[in-house]
């Protein structure tokens, strides 16, 4: 998992998929709640604004490998830079990308997801 130290360094850099095919260019890191790390990256791409995972995501000189497959990204949520990623937007995320939920401090004893809506949002990271 990259840190907060390499992630900040990623904006301009063009994001690839899986596949090697090109994304984007990395426009914000945004911290990821559930999972207390950087978590997902907002590109400037030619569908729009979209939003990729970077937990497992490796440099390649100036260029961002993402552990996803190019149609996914293309189908992705999306939101404009500046805006806050609520917690109910970042569990969609983790559902659009068949990603485990790391959140388990948000479910309660009997497994059920607790109302996102109650938990306080965290601020963007933003890439200097």
């Amino acid at each position: 998992m990259p840190g907060f130290d390499v992630v900040q360094r990623w904006k301009g850099r063009i994001a690839i998929a899986r596949d090697g095919e090109p994304l984007g260019a990395i426009e914000e890191v945004l911290y990821d709640a559930a999972g207390d790390q950087p978590g997902w990256a907002l590109l400037d791409a030619a569908a729009g604004w979209r939003l990729v995972p970077v937990m497992g995501a490796v440099e390649h000189g100036m260029v961002v490998q993402v552990d996803v497959p190019a149609d996914l990204v293309r189908e992705a949520p999306t939101m404009e830079p500046g805006e806050r990623l609520w917690p109910q937007e970042e569990a969609a995320l983790y559902a659009h990308y068949g990603l485990a939920w790391p959140g388990e401090l948000w479910e309660d004893e009997d497994a059920e997801v607790a109302d996102l809506a109650a938990v306080e949002y965290l601020p963007l990271v933003r890439s200097p």
